[in-house]
């Protein structure tokens, strides 16, 4: 796909086509653009790319150490939480949140490695 980008755009498709590289525009085209969803919501209306996870309620044992609820949160689900949480930036989490559970938002992985999103803090108001 065309960068839309105004500041780059034909740069790159011209580099590839200086080198002899062929370039075909217009095939798997609807796939590119969901790969790239973020980056075309920035460079078409400066926002970034909003996702939201919801991992629900962890529950506190008598002793007070954290449990998670098994009706609100599975394997698989928590799984995908770590991958979008390796491809994501920042996480927004509430102080009240911040206060009560102290969440580490880090990701864990399998393989052990991934990126730790920034944690943004929301006040409420």
């Amino acid at each position: 796909m065309k960068d839309p980008n105004p500041r780059v755009a034909r740069q790159g498709l011209k580099q590839l086509e200086r080198r002899r590289i062929e370039v075909v525009l217009r095939r798997l085209e609807e796939e590119c653009r969901c790969l790239n969803r973020p980056y075309l919501k920035w460079t078409r209306e400066q926002r970034p790319w909003v996702t939201l996870q919801g991992g629900g309620d962890p529950r506190r044992t008598a002793g007070g150490a954290r449990r998670r609820c098994a009706l609100v949160s599975s394997e698989l689900s928590r799984l995908e939480a770590h991958r979008m949480r390796d491809v994501s930036d920042a996480i927004l989490v509430g102080a009240s949140t911040v206060r009560l559970d102290d969440p580490a938002l880090t990701t864990r992985l399998p393989t052990g490695k991934g990126t730790d999103p920034k944690r943004v803090i929301s006040t409420g108001g």
